[in-house]
């Protein structure tokens, strides 16, 4: 019985990620197809949304997120590119930041 379950537990989840999978595909397929007739504002509107149906989170501060940013000295605390943090908490890529030198 406990095999049962976790075998259908098993198989809800997959179906979750297939699903997930086929919205992101289809939401890149879409922005591909638009891409050419998209002026800057429109295609970053675009680019926001596949990032929603993604599961992805920007991160742009670092306080409690240093983990998913490469630091280097700088002349100022600042951070220059963002970190993208999936809804599972994992880093898909890593964000820069500057630290100022003391």
């Amino acid at each position: 019985m406990i095999f049962t379950r976790k075998t259908k537990q098993l198989k809800l989840k997959i179906k979750s990620l297939e699903t997930d999978l086929f919205n992101i595909t289809r939401t890149i397929a879409e922005v591909n197809q638009k891409k050419s007739s998209l002026k800057k504002l429109e295609l970053e509107k675009e680019i926001s949304n596949l990032l929603k149906v993604a599961s992805l989170e920007i991160i742009k501060e670092t306080d409690g997120y240093e983990e998913f940013f490469t630091s280097t000295y700088g002349t100022e605390n600042i951070v220059n590119r963002p970190a993208y943090v999936d809804k599972y908490g994992n880093c898909i890529v890593k964000g820069y930041r500057e630290v100022k030198k003391e």
